[in-house]
């Protein structure tokens, strides 16, 4: 998984999911490294990269997690010189939980088993006025998924940059703290379970009633 800037290609021959010239990429390696499984991309068609990825899970259903924010930081990076496309154009599932951007959030995506479709696309932050801009953003190797597909993210957010008020940030009833009191950022997080179908199963073999025993005399009732 990564970024690119030129046009990284898709798996010919196969029903593989993918958006024309987008340049975060997704490939699959044969254990030999000798040749790809399958290999993809998502995004918009801009010249640079929409995000950058802080997070990458592979699940027990071979389903693709990533996380990854995209934009700039209002005043401090106006003139954009990291060369973010920004999240605005990235596709949504209907079961998003924010379903529209500020072109500046972060973005998780899902790529089903085999790069066959998408199963989950959606977008986390502030919501601003343009002329105000989103300020929560991340500085990178600060998110994990646990193997469940549950997503642990620290965010530098909800800041005030000068601002006579802080922008609204979404939390959830009894967070630790639901305010700002700071003069600039605060560290908000968050955790969110894409309780995405199978990911929860956890075939488990037994001998005679033993969980996970592997040797017994017959007969045998595995």
């Amino acid at each position: 998984m990564g970024q690119t800037t030129g046009n990284w290609f898709i798996t010919p021959g196969t029903p593989t999911f993918g958006s024309a010239n987008g340049k975060q990429f997704i490939a699959k390696l044969l254990p030999d490294l000798s040749n790809y499984v399958y290999s993809t991309v998502f995004g918009t068609n801009s010249a640079t990269p929409n995000i950058s990825p802080v997070a990458f899970l592979v699940d027990r259903c071979e389903n693709v997690y990533i996380s990854g924010w995209g934009g700039y930081i209002g005043s401090i990076d106006a003139n954009n010189i990291y060369r973010s496309a920004g999240t605005s154009g990235l596709p949504v599932t209907p079961d998003a939980f924010k379903s529209n951007t500020d072109g500046r959030d972060f973005y998780f995506f899902v790529l089903k088993r085999d790069a066959t479709s998408q199963l989950f696309g959606s977008f986390f932050g502030e919501n601003n006025p343009p002329a105000q801009g989103g300020t929560d953003h991340v500085d990178g190797g600060t998110s994990r998924f646990d193997k469940n597909g549950v997503i642990y993210q620290a965010i530098c957010g909800n800041c005030k940059l000068g601002l006579p008020t802080a922008p609204v940030y979404p939390t959830t009833p009894g967070a630790y703290a639901t305010v700002n009191n700071s003069n600039d950022c605060n560290l908000t997080m968050l955790k969110i379970a894409m309780n995405l179908a199978g990911v929860q199963s956890n075939i488990q073999s037994s001998i005679n009633g033993v969980p996970k025993d592997t040797a017994g005399c017959v007969p045998l009732t595995v």
